[in-house]
């Protein structure tokens, strides 16, 4: 998506009478005419730039030799889809295997691209030239996932350990950031998303966080030790899984709520039937409120809360259980003490309470 909030599609659309790889869809859904196809075979991974220019992995076929190949390399286009001239990046010239690919684009605060893929990392500066400080600073290949934090630094995030890593902006690691991912065969991520608050949010094939069971979905710290807040029970499942094909989360997203969506290949989200997408809660959920010494005291009904600061405590009542609608009492602010919540009028025959923390 780009910044507009246009989103970018590809990889083979039928527009009229021609085929286009990589298109533009305005806000309302339909195409956008403006933006021109870029020329390739197809067009795996695409990044938008905050100019309205967008980085573009394309394959295109020829001759290398008197071989046929495929090209893979990265380009730079104009916001109206035409190419830049001034940016040209080759990664690669395949034969037909095609054993190069691309899984991620991350725009460089510089102008620039970092690109992860079954060769590891590479970093192109503006200009096209490669970056040979971040060369072979991701360790383990391929890279499957790369994240550039609003600080400059850019999160890693592949296959083997250490799985993620965190670079700072001249490339050198962040000794700062340990995220412990593990897993007792090919530990996973596939995907990160990085919360308003610093908070990351991790996707993949693993079963551990900093030796505490989580499986396939995690969130972590900013300096990557495990958010124990964030606890999705028993993870994904798969209810049917083929030998060496377990459940994996394969993207992760955060909505404006700051609930979670992931997508993948599973059944289960915590026990509960979630068939390859689901949403997650992701704010901490308010403790439910420890209710005291309920009573009827002179004519009045009254129940005491322990309280916690910057909270409200609002009581509310319904006399049927059927009833659609539940009536507000009186609402109290908390400040870390024990505090009492009162009916002044209660039914004289039966009457259901709850409080509500806010």
């Amino acid at each position: 998506m780009e910044p507009s909030g246009r989103i970018l599609a590809f990889n083979g659309f039928q527009s009229g009478a021609i085929l286009k790889n990589l298109v533009r869809l305005q806000l309302d859904g339909t195409l956008d005419n403006s933006f021109q196809p870029v020329p390739s075979e197809y067009v795996p991974v695409t990044a938008p730039l905050p100019d309205g220019r967008i980085f573009a992995t394309v394959v295109t076929q020829g001759l290398s030799g008197n071989a046929q190949a495929f090209f893979i390399r990265i380009i730079r286009v104009f916001p109206d889809g035409t190419i830049d001239p001034t940016f040209d990046a080759p990664i690669a010239t395949d034969m037909f295997n095609r054993a190069t690919y691309v899984t991620s684009l991350a725009a460089m605060p510089d102008g620039g691209v970092a690109a992860g893929g079954s060769f590891g990392l590479r970093v192109f500066k503006a200009d096209s030239t490669e970056d040979t400080r971040f060369q072979g600073k991701a360790p383990f290949s391929p890279v499957f996932s790369l994240l550039l934090q609003v600080d400059g630094k850019l999160l890693v995030a592949g296959q083997n350990a250490p799985t993620v890593l965190r670079l700072n902006t001249d490339g050198s690691i962040d000794t700062s950031f340990n995220a412990q991912v593990s897993r007792s065969f090919q530990p996973t991520v596939y995907a990160i998303a990085q919360q308003p608050d610093g908070k990351i949010l991790i996707g993949g094939t693993f079963d551990q966080v900093s030796g505490q069971p989580r499986n396939r979905i995690a969130r972590l710290h900013a300096d990557g030790s495990l958010d124990p807040s964030f606890d999705p029970g028993s993870g994904t499942t798969l209810s049917s899984v083929a030998l060496g094909n377990p459940s994996i989360v394969t993207a992760v997203a955060i909505q404006p709520d700051g609930n979670i969506v992931i997508g993948g290949q599973f059944s289960k989200v915590n026990d509960i039937p979630r068939r390859n997408l689901a949403r997650l809660f992701g704010g901490e959920l308010p403790e439910r409120p420890l209710l005291l010494a309920p009573a009827l005291r002179n004519g009045t009904f009254e129940v005491s809360v322990r309280t916690r600061t910057n909270q409200t405590y609002q009581m509310e009542y319904k006399d049927l259980l059927t009833l659609t609608n539940w009536t507000k009492l009186g609402t109290v602010a908390g400040d870390g003490t024990r505090q009492l919540l009162v009916d002044p009028n209660p039914s004289a025959t039966q009457r259901f309470y709850r409080v509500i923390v806010e």
